[in-house]
């Protein structure tokens, strides 16, 4: 599945010339990547005839892991694009080149707040 969700992404972002694109559809595979071995994890534990208790256990402890996951790779996803941007922009004021982090850290803590 993810094979072929890759070479569907690859071939939507060789017809675009940005590179966000790209950077979003890596954020993609990844997540993906990631989230196949909680989803076996997951079926695995209701396959199994599991105790009521085990189960609720199971069900939370996934749903906990897919959030950490997520938000893990958003917060790489940022932390690049503003590194893009910083680098596109280089030619910024002394000001704008300080704020850029700082405005990143910001933005990368109120995601984790969230």
């Amino acid at each position: 599945m993810i094979f072929i969700v890759n070479k569907i992404l690859k071939k939507i972002s060789s017809k675009t010339q940005t590179e966000i694109d790209e950077l979003l559809f890596d954020f993609i595979i990844k997540f993906l990547q990631v989230i196949k071995y909680i989803v076996s994890f997951y079926v695995f534990s209701y396959i199994a005839n599991l105790p009521e208790i085990v189960n609720e256990f199971v069900d939370k402890i996934t749903s906990v892991l897919v959030i950490i996951v997520f938000l893990v790779l958003l917060t790489q996803l940022i932390n690049l694009l503003f590194k893009k941007e910083l680098i596109l922009k280089s030619k910024l004021k002394s000001v704008s080149k300080t704020l850029t982090p700082v405005i990143n850290k910001v933005v990368v803590v109120f995601i984790w707040i969230i």
